[in-house]
């Protein structure tokens, strides 16, 4: 067994993260093939039969993938709301409402108003 008593508080604190972590590892990896014995054993086959009978790629470790399949990049949220006097701010209508919309509403704006100011602004095309 080494010395530890050298190591920082960090370093020992990441050496337990890591120990814990290839315990439960082995831990499941033990739980696994006791499974996989007991399941051999009540068919009436060796574990040896079982898995040469296993697909190839059956064994090996995959990356996980969401139930809908690959993902695609995001596009870039439309802009729903502007502001008519200063067209920096900008809000996609997702998320939080950023404060520039509560300080126009609390001034007697309106939504609608926001609204057609992204309108005309998406007329006009793109801002150089």
């Amino acid at each position: 067994m080494s010395d530890l008593s050298g190591l920082s508080y960090q370093a020992l604190k990441r050496l337990g993260e890591a120990l814990a972590h290839e315990l439960a590892s082995r831990q499941l990896r033990d739980r696994l093939a006791q499974a996989m014995h007991a399941l051999a054993r009540s068919e009436g086959l060796s574990l040896e039969e079982v898995l040469a009978a296993a697909e190839p790629g059956m064994l090996t470790r995959r990356g996980r993938r969401s139930p809908a399949g690959p993902s695609r990049p995001r596009q870039p949220a439309r802009i729903r709301y502007v502001h008519p006097s200063n067209r920096a701010l900008r809000w996609s209508g997702r998320g939080r409402t950023p404060a520039w919309i509560h300080a126009w509403l609390s001034t007697g704006g309106s939504m609608t108003a926001l609204e057609n100011a992204a309108e005309k602004l998406a007329a006009a095309g793109p801002i150089r």
